[in-house]
């Protein structure tokens, strides 16, 4: 297999993502903040696996790589809209100009990257906002746009996720909701490509 995290720092998902492959596997790390690369790669060495290579790209550079990826991982950068900030236990209301900027940007770099990834591969998409504008907007976009189709994941009944639908397409998203848990807001979502094409 060969995966992609597109916005990997600090690394704690492309670590997790990498104790699920087959050793022969290759994941490469990406982040585009060059700030923020040497402790990507001070974490993934610290795992210790040598199948993943670390790189210092715009998303865009993988659209050289087109059709290459089984997996692409991306945790985009969000409003952080519902974000429970501890010490007070209040959430954090983005501005709506706010969520528009990160939404835009969430599909600028989902259509730098999505070419790399092959027919049948799988996106996996998350965000830490509880925005329907940087969620199941985004899923419904990227179905209109890309010829994605929705995946539902089995889940535990008894664990605090809730599923969501995308008012569109009903495509399936996992919300871990601030207001319940009072913890971080959470969204995830699993996407299978069906199409090369753009359409």
């Amino acid at each position: 297999i060969k995966a992609v995290d597109i916005c990997a720092a600090a690394g704690r998902n492309a670590t997790l993502l990498n104790s699920t492959l087959h050793v022969d596997s290759l994941l490469i790390a990406n982040e585009i903040l060059e700030n923020q690369i040497h402790t990507l790669q001070h974490n993934i060495v610290r795992w210790g696996y040598p199948n993943v290579v670390n790189t210092n790209n715009d998303p865009s550079a993988f659209h050289n790589l087109p059709g290459y990826f089984d997996l692409i991982l991306l945790d985009a950068p969000s409003s952080g809209a519902g974000f429970v900030q501890n010490e007070h236990n209040t959430q954090v209301e983005a501005p709506l100009d706010h969520i528009a900027m990160f939404s835009e940007g969430q599909r600028h770099i989902l259509t730098s990257c999505q070419e790399s990834l092959k027919t049948n591969g799988y996106l996996i998409y998350t965000t830490c906002s509880s925005s329907k504008e940087e969620n199941e907007g985004i899923l419904d976009w990227l179905i209109d746009s890309f010829h994605f189709e929705s995946i539902t994941i089995p889940m535990n009944q008894h664990c605090d996720i809730k599923q969501s639908l995308s008012e569109k397409h009903q495509a399936t998203g996992y919300r871990f909701n601030s207001d319940e848990d009072h913890g971080d807001c959470f969204f995830i979502a699993v996407l299978k490509k069906k199409s090369m094409q753009h359409t």
